[in-house]
């Protein structure tokens, strides 16, 4: 129940908790409700910042949030991908398919990958597994990572 959802608290709620909140708690309280009061007003400022871009400018940000998100999703740097990525023959860890051929987008949109190859890991552990093509990532977590599951579906093609 945000007010950016539409949905309020009652009167009741919100003495309460009025009455009963640090001043450390009023403020946090405070501060989430004024990220959703100017939420529209924050995005157009977002968006006018990215349109303003040169493609030269775009392409820096890119590789800059690409890199922040695997140092924090995945605790490598763009340095140990591209040694995993040397290690591996610059080949996908499954398909044996070169990172030369596999066809990237030209202007990658937002989430879409912008190298040949994707980070794999294990959804439990977060341990880094190896470097796949986005054709086998994506089958493999069509599977759930899932060992018992991929036999059935070696026998089911051998069938």
């Amino acid at each position: 129940m945000t007010p950016g959802e539409g949905n309020y608290l009652p009167l009741s709620v919100i003495l309460w908790y009025n009455n009963h909140m640090n001043k450390q708690e009023k403020k946090r309280l405070a501060n989430r409700l004024d990220y959703y009061k100017h939420k529209e007003k924050r995005l157009e400022t977002q968006r006018r910042y990215k349109k303003s871009l040169s493609p030269e400018q775009k392409e820096k940000k890119r590789k800059q949030d690409r890199e922040r998100h695997a140092l924090k999703k995945y605790g490598i740097t763009e340095e140990m991908y591209h040694d995993m990525c040397t290690e591996q023959g610059d080949m996908c860890r499954i398909c044996k398919k070169h990172k030369n051929d596999i066809p990237l987008p030209d202007k990658p949109r937002q989430g879409q990958q912008s190298r040949a190859f994707v980070i794999d890991h294990c959804h439990e552990t977060h341990k880094v597994r190896g470097l796949l093509c986005g054709k086998c990532n994506t089958a493999l977590g069509g599977f759930n990572d899932d060992v018992g599951l991929l036999r059935t579906a070696i026998e089911y093609l051998e069938g």
